[in-house]
């Protein structure tokens, strides 16, 4: 399941007459949720305002767990505000679109820099976070991917695409299992 958030749509108020005021709301600092026991902003002190529902904050409240995908051009500075919010990262080593790519091989250093980052966090936080990559894991190139720093890997067309998926899973834990 995927979630997509924004709070930048504006709420106005309405006058008697049923005219827009003159001055609009960020939805972000709405009132959206009325219950007493409603979580509070750290920023203006608001019961139930838009930003708790709204925001990556929502993730947590609705999912059980949180994540980023970055495409091969994605700058890793999207990580820096997010990384110890999440509880995995997931590259992807193909422009996504269709199966059967092959793997682009410049995503390996980018592999390498998140594992740094999600160390870093890790020994901040000490809550997990996981490497996910996802396009053009074949048996030939999942142990180089691993070495990088991947702990978790999509691997569609090489499975599915193969004659035996229970051989083909076997071979890729196999040769992930000698790392």
């Amino acid at each position: 399941m995927g979630i997509a958030l924004g709070s930048s749509q504006a709420v106005g108020y309405v006058t008697p007459e049923g005219n827009i005021t003159s001055w609009l709301n960020e939805l972000a600092f709405a009132p959206v949720d009325y219950n007493p026991r409603a979580p509070v902003d750290e920023w203006s002190g608001d019961y139930g305002c838009g930003a708790q529902y709204f925001s990556q904050q929502c993730i947590g409240r609705l999912t059980s767990k949180a994540g980023l995908v970055l495409n091969p051009a994605t700058p890793l500075s999207y990580l820096d505000y997010t990384l110890e919010k999440l509880d995995l990262v997931l590259l992807m080593s193909v422009n996504p679109g269709f199966g059967g790519q092959k793997f682009i091989a410049s995503v390996l250093p980018k592999i390498s820099e998140v594992r740094r980052r999600i160390t870093a966090a890790v020994a901040a936080t000490g809550k997990p976070i996981w490497l996910e990559v996802d396009g053009g894991v074949k048996l030939d190139n999942i142990a180089e991917i691993a070495r990088a720093g991947a702990d978790t890997f999509v691997a569609g067309s090489a499975i599915f695409g193969s004659k035996d998926y229970a051989a083909t899973l076997r071979e890729m834990r196999q040769r992930l299992g000698v790392l």
